[in-house]
């Protein structure tokens, strides 16, 4: 719990940018930390990864374009960052061994490569933590949304 609190300061601004709430950023994480290394690389990763998604970079449009990956919606709006990781995967899922590699380098950089295929893979994982724990979130979202109408009835 310290290493999430830790990590969380490094990344929040990244995850507001990247549309995700905080309880899915402390699953993305979560999902790459406990493949490897700490909470704080975590962050670090997400931090650069999702700033390098946004860049406008030539090679990472070309990249998302190629893959019909869109970032953002019909008005110029960032679409959900859980959405766009998730299609990312799908497509991750289709490619070999080698092109895998090229797609990845490409979107978030060599560095950040093992990281993120972390979390494309739990991505692609039901059962994965990571998934769990969107599960989660987004019950609590809606379970807010009851308890607001239900709070305006009473109103």
């Amino acid at each position: 719990m310290k290493d999430l609190a830790e990590a969380f300061p490094v990344a929040s601004g990244a995850f507001k940018g990247f549309n995700l709430s905080a309880r899915e950023g402390a699953a993305a994480i979560a999902a790459i930390s406990q493949r490897g290394g700490t909470a704080v690389e975590a962050a670090n990763a997400l931090k650069f990864s999702f700033s390098r998604l946004q860049s406008g970079m030539d090679v990472v449009n070309e990249t998302l374009e190629e893959n019909n990956i869109q970032l953002f919606d019909s008005n110029g709006n960032m679409r959900e960052g859980t959405v766009v990781i998730k299609e990312i995967a799908k497509k991750y899922k289709t490619l070999n061994d080698a092109e895998r590699q090229v797609m990845l380098s490409r979107l978030f950089g060599n560095r950040q490569i093992v990281r993120m295929r972390n979390l494309l893979e739990a991505s692609l994982d039901p059962m994965s933590d990571y998934n769990k724990a969107l599960e989660i979130a987004n019950d609590d979202l809606q379970n807010a949304v009851i308890a607001q109408k239900e709070l305006n009835t009473i109103l």
